[in-house]
């Protein structure tokens, strides 16, 4: 799914996912986007705590889950605070949570991570299909005027985002 930067990418997943009554969950000093694409859904925010480092401890995600929980946002790496998760941590969380629970993965800073163990591959949404990595082309190319940014999700996943993106969302 094409979208003008990350920011259409995670407000369609919060459009998509949530309603009034229901609540999603994103890591305290994440993307200030999460937030706001929730609250425009009516949907109830839960802050996670972080550590003292600011790491995003994802075996934590479990224990603030209930059943109006839809969708949890995860930015590794983090902007503004360089906190980075392992392909293993993000694999272990995503094995503990519900199936039904949307895990969108936000990796527009991807093209800055050297270390392998932080280089989440595509082929793990083979293995979770509840789970939507996005990036950005518009960080590392020098391509930030022009808002480009995608998702790769299973093709049920995909089908519903591409029904509430409009049709010619990408800039020039």
């Amino acid at each position: 799914t094409l979208g003008n930067g990350s920011n259409d990418l995670i407000e369609f997943s919060a459009r998509t996912f949530l309603t009034n009554g229901d609540n999603a969950l994103y890591f305290k000093h994440g993307f200030a986007i999460y937030p706001l694409a929730i609250m425009a859904t009516g949907a109830d925010l839960k802050e996670l705590p972080v550590t003292k480092n600011y790491h995003q401890d994802l075996t934590s995600v479990i224990n603030y889950i209930d059943d109006r929980s839809k969708v949890v946002f995860i930015a590794s790496p983090n902007n503004p605070t360089g906190s980075a998760n392992k392909t293993s941590e993000i694999e272990e969380m995503l094995k503990s949570l519900p199936d039904d629970l949307i895990v969108f993965l936000d990796q527009a800073y991807f093209e800055y991570i050297e270390d392998e163990h932080y280089k989440v591959p595509f082929d793990l949404i083979e293995k979770y299909e509840n789970l939507i990595i996005s990036r950005s082309f518009s960080k590392a190319h020098g391509l930030a005027a022009y808002r480009l940014g995608f998702c790769i999700s299973s093709q049920k996943i995909a089908d519903y985002l591409n029904r509430v993106r409009q049709p010619f969302n990408v800039s020039s």
